[in-house]
């Protein structure tokens, strides 16, 4: 290792580790197995004043990947057998190995955002020999005026309580977790809703009392339900104003339907049975289309209101001409007990109910929308047929290579330990 600039890999750890003759000094936030299993085969032939080492004992260390769960019981337990103490260093996020007079001072990798270098020329560590070393000894020493770090023993029950707390909400695969990542800086779930967007078919079912006739002719002339007499094929003008400015259109309902149709289909990806996804750089457009569409939707519903006006009355005329004669024969009870069955108190009362029915079933509430986001969850990413037909389905929507190749690609990271 004559190198200064370097990388500290697990190999060039357990080097330094095992040509340690006189004295051993590990700082880091955690270790691999490979790197615990090399100090614990290290430790005999050292004596326990030659010793040190000094780890972060927090949960966190191990999901974001600066060690392994299974390398903390390796040196646990190496500890209580050759009876060298154990010591913590809460927050540290350096390493440090000092063999003799060989001093690697290295930046740890948190695996779950990165593989790590394996090339010297990608360098996370510095080597330096002579008197650092023996500074650094003072530093970290179990008791003396210059230590710094690691004055608190890393006790059986700390460790206990840490390995507990790992078996209770385990660290992610560590591959799997820096594609989350990816995926949660470029992908979402999305769940659109709409209220009062179109009319579609709407109708009304005439209630019950509408239908108790006497009269079997007039039965046979009233349909339990009645179409609403409301145009929505004609196309009508509006104008709405957006960011990009003033717009005149020609639109009718099927106009307004088509046009929410195309909108998911650019910017709604369907994930078969797990929902639609948007590209996280698309949301902004998609959302000012939304605001466009509910521009456009109600701008047409303003349009429509003079026809439903018409209509509605229209509506009530023909229930009155209807049902008029039955009414007066068969007053509601409601009139009945007022004792006001007269020909224009149920023609009011028709008229009323009419209304009800007709609003009932064309009410113009005011447009609007919601959006609901979801970040993708780890076992998606885990189910490499939900992965293919994911990228299937970008790819049919003509999404960028360079997305594609971000989202797809293969992660090179350490997996998690089981």
């Amino acid at each position: 290792m004559s190198r200064i600039f370097t990388t500290a890999t697990d190999d060039t750890l357990i080097e330094l580790i095992r040509s340690a003759i006189r004295r051993l000094i590990v700082v880091a936030p955690g270790l691999t197995t490979p790197v615990a299993k090399a100090l614990r085969e290290r430790i005999g032939p050292l004596s326990a004043q030659s010793l040190t080492v000094i780890l972060d004992a927090d949960p966190e260390v191990y999901r974001m990947g600066y060690g392994d769960m299974e390398a903390l019981e390796i040196i646990r337990t190496a500890s209580a057998e050759q009876l060298f103490e154990l010591r913590e260093q809460p927050g540290v996020r350096i390493g440090v190995v000092v063999s003799d007079n060989r001093t690697m001072v290295f930046s740890p990798v948190p695996r779950n955002v990165e593989a790590g270098s394996t090339s010297v020329e990608k360098p996370n560590a510095l080597v330096i020999e002579g008197a650092a070393a023996e500074t650094l000894a003072h530093a970290t020493a179990l008791a003396g005026p210059r230590t710094e770090v690691g004055q608190t023993a890393l006790t059986p029950e700390r460790v206990d309580e840490t390995v507990a707390n790992l078996k209770a909400d385990p660290p992610q695969p560590f591959d799997l977790s820096r594609k989350l990542k990816v995926f949660r800086s470029e992908v979402q779930f999305v769940e659109l809703k709409m209220t009062n967007a179109t009319f579609r078919s709407r109708r009304i079912r005439l209630p019950a009392k509408f239908q108790k006739l006497d009269d079997e002719h007039l039965r046979s002339r009233i349909s339990s339900t009645l179409k609403v007499p409301v145009d929505l094929e004609t196309e009508l003008e509006i104008s709405i104003q957006t960011d990009a400015g003033h717009e005149t259109l020609t639109v009718n309902d099927r106009y307004i339907i088509r046009l929410r149709q195309e909108l998911e289909r650019v910017f709604f990806h369907d994930w078969k049975a797990r929902g639609k996804v948007i590209l996280r750089r698309d949301k902004e457009c998609a959302e000012k289309q939304l605001e466009r569409l509910i521009a456009i939707t109600r701008a047409y519903h303003t349009a429509l209101q003079g026809e439903i006006d018409q209509s509605r009355k229209t509506f009530r005329e023909r229930i009155v001409a209807e049902f008029l004669e039955s009414w007066m024969q068969q007053p509601p009870e409601h009139l009945r007990m007022r004792g006001n069955v007269d020909k224009e108190a149920c023609k009011a009362d028709l008229e009323f109910e009419a209304g009800l029915l007709f609003d009932k079933a064309v009410e113009l509430g005011d447009p609007h929308h919601t959006v609901v986001y979801k970040d993708v969850a780890i076992e998606d990413l885990a189910d490499s047929e939900r992965m293919d037909e994911l990228e299937k389905l970008m790819r049919g929507a003509r999404v960028s290579e360079a997305t594609l190749a971000k989202l797809f690609e293969v992660i090179e990271a350490a997996a998690a330990k089981k």
